[in-house]
């Protein structure tokens, strides 16, 4: 759940740092997009962790079917 919002406030970070340095704009809009980020990642953070653990799930049974056929 953490997870996804550090991802999004890194991915936003880096834009920022991006625009303001290398292209020489202004650090507003990229600001107001992390911001927005934050905000539907925060909203979305359940939704979020049932998508996770199902697709753990799924893959220790992926994981384990592939080994009884190895076997």
């Amino acid at each position: 759940m953490i997870l996804q919002v550090v991802t999004a406030a890194a991915l936003m970070v880096g834009a920022t740092l991006t625009q303001v340095l290398v292209m020489g704009g202004g650090a507003f809009l990229p600001l107001v997009l992390l911001a927005l980020s934050l905000v539907i990642a925060w909203g979305r953070r359940s939704s979020t962790a049932k998508l996770w653990s199902a697709l753990r799930s799924r893959e220790r049974t992926f994981a384990g079917n592939i080994l009884v056929r190895l076997a």
